[in-house]
């Protein structure tokens, strides 16, 4: 149910955040909440697990090939046998929007502490159970992998995505080496004052999870 994959852009990334604006997305204080994926269709999840898995699996191939491409973040590469789906499936991928929609996982309760130098999230229910700590000073989220210290800012401004509007502060970590991403983001829905929390996890195993909770206003 969690293992999940959504290879388009959830949201767009813009500048570097600052501890006092991350600070401001971060729940204050205990709240509730609803936890849901993205997903589509089982023929379109289908190939999307396919190509992720094949991106995973040539990393550097995939790199190099942006690079080389010339092209920007967002542009569209051409097809590639790597890719690791036929030429039509690609185009499947490509002309996708629309397909995806939010699923319902279940309700979350979000337990937030104020402790010595750091603020713990604690997330429970929907089959899920994660610890987050934030550090003010550093700005920086650690999880059970370690920290998270590349922060980005999100404005994700496209009515047609999945998640609607939404802005707010991501915290990722990257392991080329060991084939891990690890992004965690807070933020607010653009057109309510419901907060977010998102997660997104990749292995180069081939495990991945994702989950996007909108939780009542603190």
């Amino acid at each position: 149910m969690m293992n999940k994959v959504f290879i388009l852009g959830l949201f767009f990334i813009c500048a570097c955040a600052h501890s006092i604006e991350s600070a401001n997305f971060i729940p204050k204080s205990s709240v509730h909440g609803e936890a849901n994926y993205v997903g589509a269709d089982p023929e379109l999840e289908a190939i999307s697990n396919k190509f992720s898995s094949a991106i995973r699996a040539n990393q550097i191939w995939w790199e190099n090939y942006f690079r080389s491409s010339g092209m920007e973040l967002g542009e569209v590469l051409p097809y590639h046998k790597k890719m690791g789906i036929s030429e039509a499936e690609y185009h499947q991928i490509l002309n996708s929007k629309g397909r995806w929609h939010l699923v319902r996982l279940g309700d979350v309760s979000v337990s937030v502490k104020n402790l010595s130098g750091f603020t713990q999230i604690l997330i429970k229910g929907a089959g899920i159970q994660k610890e987050f700590r934030y550090y003010p000073k550093d700005n920086v989220i650690q999880t059970s992998r370690g920290f998270l210290r590349t922060v980005s800012k999100i404005n994700q401004q496209d009515r047609n995505s999945p998640t609607g509007p939404w802005v707010g502060v991501q915290w990722k970590l990257e392991d080329k080496k060991g084939g891990l991403v690890e992004s965690v983001a807070f933020g607010k829905m653009g057109n309510s004052s419901e907060g977010v929390i998102y997660y997104d996890i990749k292995l180069r195993e081939g495990g991945s999870s994702h989950y996007f909770i909108k939780h009542t206003p603190n």
